[in-house]
């Protein structure tokens, strides 16, 4: 079946028992390795558009496949649990996934240093924040079926940086395309 050709709810719903035959998102946690207990959720567009989210990354995109095809590069460190992130020095790398988005920053990026005797590891610290708030959605929105998952992620330290990352990653039944949308906040 094409589903592309089908553009309205009720042309869809003829077809099918449950939008996720078609596209939709699967929320779980990997239980292995280094891996073991990070949250993620994986999407799927019917287009042969999938692609899958870290929650506990700073919702980064781990991996992304079109048509059965890779989108991204993958590191052989593959997911880390930021349990495990060493931020001195060049401990970044250790459980940098690669993927389609990896996050660098907020108040840092690019080789270690120390600035003002503040040390300062390798291309900050935020693509190790577990995000908050989350939410995911799978809805109609008049005739667009939307797939989108949202979260903040808080780089803070005390007497120090407050800032809030909120990103949405979006996509819809039928297109192959992901929107990405940040915003960073600085609280003070």
């Amino acid at each position: 079946m094409h589903y592309k050709y089908l553009d309205k709810t009720s042309d869809i719903l003829k077809y099918i028992g449950d939008m996720s035959q078609v596209a939709g998102i699967k929320s779980y946690r990997f239980l292995d390795g280094k891996s073991n207990g990070i949250r993620a959720v994986d999407f799927w567009t019917g287009t042969g558009l999938n692609f899958t989210a870290l929650l506990d990354r700073c919702l980064d995109i781990s991996q992304a496949f079109y048509m059965g095809k890779s989108l991204c590069w993958r590191s052989p460190a593959r997911e880390v649990h930021p349990h495990l992130f060493e931020a001195q020095g060049v401990g970044w790398k250790d459980g940098f996934f690669g993927g389609l988005l990896t996050t660098c920053g907020l108040t840092y990026l690019g080789a270690p240093c120390v600035d003002q005797e503040e040390i300062l590891g390798l291309h900050g610290k935020i693509s190790y924040v577990p995000a908050e708030n989350v939410k995911i959605t799978q809805e109609w929105q008049k005739s667009e079926y939307i797939l989108s998952v949202e979260g903040s992620m808080k780089h803070v330290s005390v007497f120090g940086e407050n800032l809030v990352l909120i990103r949405k990653l979006k996509t819809w039944l039928n297109k192959s395309e992901i929107l990405i949308e940040d915003k960073v906040e600085n609280i003070g």
